[in-house]
């Protein structure tokens, strides 16, 4: 990477909180409640700060697995009144845990303890003020490596086994040689693009002038789901953390950004399940090993330039049937609770949601350090979303981060929704309308295009 010339040098900080909820709260991750009972390794909020001598961000990741439009904007007034940032460029995301606390009243696992959240904000706010008091000046550099064998799609993965009722009928279609409503498409193209995963390893990485580590920040795509049980813990970013601190220093921060992974997990249909913190140990350490090649071959830059935009954006949600009611109201009636769970959390879901605003508001934003893009998604985002992006993206490097800013649930494609699966059946996690999604994706690029212009105008 070339120094860019005429722009004042970088500065950087970086902080790390822990967040860590009292024993005792409701763990989100799974329909079934789980109550906290230990501590594996802490939760944490991490804030790295930058600075170019115009402009400041802050980019903080959570080890949560969601974190709600109203308690970002809170932090981030927060943040404003005591570091002078302005909201816009702030950027706030969770890891996406499935060992933490319920952090939103979509979660279906409980409700969020309301101490607990009442005081999140503040924490996040703190985390950024200490990493803003621990700014100095600093050389940045930017790779990316690519990491395949530990991601899977998981729809792709139902294949060849067999299907719970109301999973992916497309591939059950497709198994006994039906041909599916819509487009044709064989069975091969179907398959390479139902197994669409984003290998990439992106990373950013932030040292002092005298070579010391401030900050890295590791974007891969894959779903936090790797432990399960009744201990807090921040999975596999954890490991990652660690190894990666074990190498470069024990006062570096290292924040882990989630790339789209809505349909993505870590299960290899021919190995079968994998679980447990020794799982998590595994594919944080190959994720650090290959963060650690990116660095080696990293070259370093001392100015930066940072911009930030963000758009509301208004999204359609799913619109539910008289029938469709009618229907979930006599499941509510016939089905015992202990005798088919699963069909009455979607009947309640349903009937919970019926009658709600027929849109939803929420953001997308955009960073960008120098020729780096960050995009930041608010849901549970599948990978070829994330992938459109970087394909049209105008900037050299794009990093994509979903569940930041908000919750809305899963963000699956328009197609996903003539395929069928969990992840498109109504419920407060699957809310959104086809084409959701695909709004999201051009919303995004408008805000990219929007900084490249802004670059070329400081170039000038």
């Amino acid at each position: 990477m070339s120094t860019q010339q005429g722009h004042p040098a970088l500065k950087a900080g970086a902080a790390c909180l822990d967040i860590t909820p009292p024993l005792g709260v409701a763990m989100a991750g799974y329909r079934r409640t789980r109550y906290a009972k230990g501590i594996h390794d802490p939760l944490c909020a991490k804030a790295l700060v930058l600075d170019d001598g115009r402009t400041q961000i802050a980019l903080v990741a959570l080890d949560l697995i969601c974190i709600s439009k109203e308690h970002v904007d809170r932090a981030r007034e927060s943040i404003e009144e005591r570091c002078g940032i302005p909201p816009e460029h702030v950027t706030c995301w969770a890891t996406h845990i499935h060992t933490g606390p319920v952090t939103h009243e979509d979660m279906p696992a409980g409700d969020p303890d309301e101490e607990y959240m009442a005081l999140l904000p503040r924490k996040i706010a703190d985390s950024v003020e200490i990493a803003q008091g621990n700014l100095r000046e600093a050389r940045w550099g930017v790779g990316l490596g690519r990491q395949e064998g530990l991601s899977f799609n998981r729809r792709a993965n139902r294949r060849g086994r067999p299907l719970p009722p109301g999973t992916n009928e497309l591939l059950q279609l497709l198994r006994e040689g039906v041909v599916p409503q819509g487009p044709e498409i064989g069975l091969e193209e179907w398959e390479e693009k139902a197994s669409a995963i984003d290998p990439e390893v992106g990373v950013l990485y932030f040292e002092g002038t005298d070579g010391s580590p401030i900050a890295t920040l590791v974007n891969f795509a894959l779903h936090c789901d790797t432990v399960g049980g009744e201990l807090f813990s921040a999975g596999y970013p954890y490991y990652l953390s660690q190894v990666l601190k074990q190498a470069k220093g024990e006062d570096m921060i290292v924040l882990f950004a989630n790339g789209p992974c809505g349909d993505i997990n870590h299960i290899d249909r021919r190995r079968g399940p994998r679980k447990g913190f020794g799982e998590a140990e595994r594919i944080g350490t190959i994720l650090a090993g290959e963060a650690l090649k990116v660095l080696a071959d990293m070259e370093m830059n001392s100015s930066i330039s940072l911009r930030a935009a963000g758009r509301r954006l208004v999204l359609p949600r799913k619109t539910i049937s008289e029938e469709e009611i009618e229907a979930a109201k006599d499941v509510l009636k016939r089905v015992p609770p202990d005798q088919d769970r699963r069909e009455r959390f979607y009947a309640e879901d349903l009937l919970h949601l019926a009658g709600t605003e027929e849109e939803i508001g929420t953001e997308v934003q955009a960073v960008a350090l120098g020729d780096v893009a960050l995009v930041a998604l608010p849901g549970e985002v599948f990978v070829e979303l994330g992938l459109e992006i970087k394909r049209r993206s105008p900037f050299e490097r794009t990093f994509v981060v979903e569940l930041a800013d908000d919750y809305v649930g899963y963000v699956p494609t328009r197609e996903a929704f003539c395929e069928g699966g969990y992840e498109v059946m109504t419920a407060r996690t699957s809310k959104l309308a086809p084409g959701a999604g695909e709004m999201m994706v051009e919303a995004a690029l408008e805000l990219l295009e929007q900084l490249a212009r802004g670059r070329k105008e400081l170039s000038l």
